[in-house]
């Protein structure tokens, strides 16, 4: 008995070995580093936006009035999902002014400027 439990014990950790690899998966050579996990969002975070965007260009439009001033153009724009929309904004304005804004839309599309600050000429991108 003793002389057919080797045999079949390792015939049987062969068998499951085998089954136990999927064959459409290759395996990775040794030491090879893994791969690079794909870049996603920060939920809740701000994402880039594109600064001809209508909503961008809203949002602009109703900082630069609360601002008191006049538009030249929206250098950056980022946008974050809350319970409505953020706009974070750089602007340039018909008087050389710069400014970073935030403003608030929320659900029923109410503006709200949220903070304003200037920028220094040479840190707008």
């Amino acid at each position: 008995m003793k002389s057919i439990t080797l045999p079949l014990f390792l015939a049987l950790s062969g068998l499951l070995s085998a089954c136990n690899t999927h064959p459409s998966l290759p395996t990775p050579p040794p030491n090879t580093p893994p791969a690079p996990m794909p870049q996603a969002h920060i939920v809740g975070g701000y994402t880039a936006v594109d600064v001809n965007d209508l909503e961008v260009q809203n949002a602009a439009q109703f900082a630069v009035q609360a601002l008191g001033g006049l538009l030249n153009r929206v250098t950056k724009a980022e946008r974050q999902v809350v319970a409505g929309m953020n706009y974070r904004l750089q602007l340039d304005l018909q008087n050389g002014a710069g400014y970073e804004v935030v403003v608030y839309v929320d659900l029923q599309q109410q503006k709200q400027l949220i903070s304003s600050r200037p920028l220094k000429t040479n840190s707008r991108s």
